[in-house]
């Protein structure tokens, strides 16, 4: 097993006991849990190991079958790029309350959750298309 795909599993597995444990201690994350019934899967297709997440009247239950029917399904390419993504932003009540407010804190935030979506928003960019240098363009 690789260093990836071994953290991968840890954020998974420490997501499964810090949401029911975030719910017990929030009233207003228990709440918003209460709100639908679902099953998430967060996976790496490369390496076909996940974990799924199940809300139900509230609680949250969770597990390693990959063969449990889903009704989302977050997949990243592989555990190098889940774990990666997974473990750079901070958790802050700002991320859900800007997202209910239809201002994102990534957007409108400055605060640390919002300077790591940034630099994450950035690196997305950079990585996927590379800065390229227009100054011999004819189409300038």
């Amino acid at each position: 097993m690789s260093f990836a795909t071994g953290k991968l599993r840890l954020i998974l597995w420490g997501l499964s006991k810090t949401l029911p444990l975030a719910a017990s201690r929030y009233p207003e994350f228990a709440e918003r849990l209460r709100e639908h019934d679902l099953v998430a899967r967060i996976m790496a297709k490369d390496e076909e190991i996940g974990r799924w997440f199940e809300l139900k009247g509230g609680k949250v239950t969770s597990g390693v079958d990959m063969d449990k029917k889903a009704d989302v399904t977050i997949a990243f390419k592989n555990a190098t790029i889940g774990a990666e993504l997974l473990s750079q932003i901070p958790l802050e009540a700002a991320v859900s309350s800007g997202g209910d407010a239809g201002a994102p804190v990534a957007i409108t935030g400055d605060g640390e959750a919002a300077r790591a979506f940034r630099a994450l928003a950035d690196r997305l960019v950079s990585d996927t298309v590379p800065p390229v240098s227009m100054s011999a363009c004819s189409a300038r």
